[in-house]
């Protein structure tokens, strides 16, 4: 009884759920996702797991944690992505969606920038190279949007996010700012935005 109750629980899930594969642009770095989304009804909550994409940042725009965040160790690459859409029919195949999407991250933070420090001899600009690193830094960001989802055949589909919210950072280290954070009061939080592309498969479309 218990075997056959499992079963159809599972054969449900499987019956209005989908895999989708994201590529997100967000405040602390790029990403890549995969995801499980229930979408029986308009209402679509979905769970997954992400990996970061580490990229050097060259500026000089005091951007203090925007994508800096770079993993120094394998499990540093992985996070958690988690949300829920709502979906509104616009015809067949295209619906409209607004979202909520929530993504953390644990990872070290790494940036470079080059600034000019001296005038030789015969007039040519001497710089220097500035290289910041912290080992680890947590990251929640909770993105609120709208989008597309677009149905390509009959059982793959195309998303499209864009939104903004806030990236709430904490455990920062206390030698990243020591005259902005005390000991006990190391966190911040910073506007974000966040770009998403996805490809997705539905598991089951009856």
């Amino acid at each position: 009884m218990l075997c056959l109750s499992f079963l159809c629980v599972t054969n449900l899930f499987a019956q209005h759920s989908s895999i989708v594969f994201n590529f997100n642009d967000v405040h602390v770095g790029r990403n890549v996702s995969l995801l499980y989304k229930f979408n029986k009804s308009k209402h679509q909550p979905y769970l997954g797991i992400k990996y970061h994409i580490n990229s050097l940042v060259h500026d000089n725009q005091n951007n203090v944690h925007k994508n800096r965040f770079y993993a120094f160790n394998f499990w540093q690459h992985f996070g958690i992505q988690g949300g829920y859409n709502y979906k509104y029919p616009l015809n067949d195949n295209v619906n409209l969606i607004g979202f909520y999407d929530n993504q953390l991250t644990f990872s070290g933070s790494r940036s470079e920038a080059i600034f000019p420090v001296a005038i030789g001899d015969n007039g040519e600009v001497l710089y220097i190279l500035d290289v910041i690193e912290f080992k680890e830094i947590k990251a929640m960001e909770q993105n609120f949007g709208l989008g597309l989802e677009v149905d390509l055949t009959y059982n793959l589909f195309l998303d499209l996010k864009f939104g903004g919210g806030i990236a709430y950072i904490w455990d920062i280290p206390f030698e990243y700012a020591p005259g902005r954070f005390f000991a006990s009061d190391r966190h911040t939080w910073e506007f974000s935005t966040l770009f998403t592309v996805g490809l997705g498969i539905k598991l089951n479309n009856k």
